[in-house]
């Protein structure tokens, strides 16, 4: 009795929530979305995809070549395209006001997709990096969407629409070697989930994609490589005497291996969450992309601090220096 009772609780649950994630019943034609981040990779393709389907999308994009690229490559009457800076407020203003000048008069926007954001701009262990570096990638990941937030939200609230924030499973767990990322990320949750508890009662969602690793133009070993080896090279003399050449080559052969074994080729997958959570009636607050790395991170959640530490520290590519050798190059 009790596990067939078990198995109609989890049989209700799963039925209630494929039922809570239909698509919501209406005309996109009628909807508006602006996406940054649409140069390539996620935004562009969701640009697309978006376009196909009937929405009306603004499409941000950092380059001019970028959002030539994207507007030649549909040729909709559906999408339009401009350059957006995210880290200039005053580029984002710019981008309202566009925005406002091309939206039907007392329309808003359905949705905001904060999409985009920096990957593995800076790598290497935290000490290697400067307070400027920090300040460069928070201002992109973090800021970015604070300030596209702010600025947009009025016209979201006009629809009861919903803000669609790009996280990261790097944002849930400590992405050991590439910790900035991590660090811009873990503040994006905390940005979202106070978001959403604020907003909750304007009736607007705010919902995060937490993807794991995805190929992306992003992901390109020789580029990772090189930031690894331009961050070392701009430590002092004592740190680059603690950690030694030779744990820079190991880095970089852990980083490939990263490349290699975690990254996930279909990034339909993330395109997919996406549109999920812009078009359900009730769209969820996470969203978890991804190959199998999304499974073993999520189980480590649950672990204690000090177990989760241990596995980490066993499983992790990213070499440990060689004391030895940092010692004779004294």
């Amino acid at each position: 009795m009790l596990v067939a009772g078990i198995l109609l609780v989890v049989v209700v649950y799963i039925l209630v929530r494929w039922l809570l994630g239909l698509p919501r019943v209406g005309d996109y034609g009628d909807k508006y979305v602006f996406i940054t981040g649409c140069d390539t990779g996620f935004g562009n393709l969701l640009a697309r995809r978006l376009d196909k389907m009937g929405f009306h999308v603004f499409a941000a994009c950092f380059t001019r070549e970028g959002a030539d690229d994207l507007q030649k490559a549909t040729s909709s009457k559906l999408l339009t395209v401009s350059p957006v800076d995210i880290t200039s407020a005053e580029s984002i203003e710019n981008a309202h006001r566009f925005v406002v000048d091309h939206l039907p008069e007392d329309k808003g926007l359905w949705a905001i997709v904060n999409n985009a954001g920096v990957g593995g701009a800076a790598l290497g262990p935290l000490e290697w990096h400067r307070r400027d570096v920090y300040i460069d990638i928070l201002a992109v990941n973090l800021l970015g969407m604070v300030d596209v937030t702010r600025i947009f939200l009025p016209l979201v609230r006009k629809c009861q629409g919903r803000i669609v924030n790009m996280s990261s499973m790097a944002g849930r767990l400590a992405a050991v070697g590439n910790g900035l990322y991590s660090v811009s990320k873990f503040a994006v949750e905390g940005y979202s989930d106070c978001l959403r508890s604020e907003l909750y009662r304007q009736g607007i969602s705010v919902c995060m994609l937490e993807p794991s690793g995805f190929r992306t133009p992003l992901v390109d070993y020789t580029k990772l490589s090189q930031l690894a080896r331009t961050a070392f090279s701009s430590t002092s003399p004592a740190v680059q005497r603690f950690y030694g050449k030779r744990y820079v080559d190991k880095f970089c052969e852990s980083v490939k291996i990263m490349v290699d074994t975690m990254v996930c080729d279909d990034l339909n997958r993330v395109i997919d969450c996406y549109v999920h959570a812009i078009t359900a009636k009730f769209p969820r607050a996470r969203y978890n992309p991804g190959n199998w790395t999304v499974t073993g991170a999520l189980a480590m959640l649950l672990l204690p601090t000090w177990m989760s530490d241990w596995i980490h520290g066993r499983l992790a590519t990213v070499p440990e220096p060689d004391v030895n050798e940092s010692s004779a190059t004294r």
